[in-house]
């Protein structure tokens, strides 16, 4: 019951950092490239704490399923361990991992953003955030809950 109410909280935190982050610029999509989302996915992906939870190496779980959104395009390139992930609309999938961005910060050539990544086979949700300083993106859990 808690871990619930922690992780509903989370959310909430999220939708304020978000509409918070709708003011201070402008949709933040020209500084977040498909390039680069496919690349945080990827990083996100193996980060240890959430790549416990994928098991790719089960038939049942491969390919690697990944919800369409408003920033994963169905046409976006992703791979994880040298295999395409299939991003999809279609919520039939029971092990269909959800990853949304919020929050999106952007500043010279500095991104910053919370992301959730939701497995509902698994029954976790994860809040993470995920900075691109240098050219490179570094990935930080900040909760993980059981949903």
């Amino acid at each position: 019951m808690n871990n619930k109410r922690a992780f509903y909280i989370s959310i909430i935190f999220c939708f304020l950092i978000s509409i918070k982050s709708l003011y201070s610029s402008s949709l933040n999509e020209e500084c977040l490239t498909r390039t680069q989302i496919e690349i945080l996915i990827e990083e996100i992906l193996n980060e240890k704490r959430i790549s416990r939870y994928l098991h790719a190496d089960l038939s049942s779980r491969s390919p690697l399923k990944i919800k369409c959104n408003e920033y994963i395009k169905v046409s976006y390139n992703i791979t994880y361990k040298s295999k395409k992930i299939l991003i999809t609309k279609n919520e039939i999938y029971d092990d269909l991992i959800d990853i949304r961005f919020k929050g999106i910060e952007c500043e010279n050539s500095e991104i910053v953003l919370f992301f959730d990544f939701i497995s509902k086979i698994e029954g976790v949700g994860i809040l993470g955030k995920a900075n691109k300083k240098n050219n490179q993106w570094h990935i930080e859990i900040l909760k993980e809950v059981l949903i």
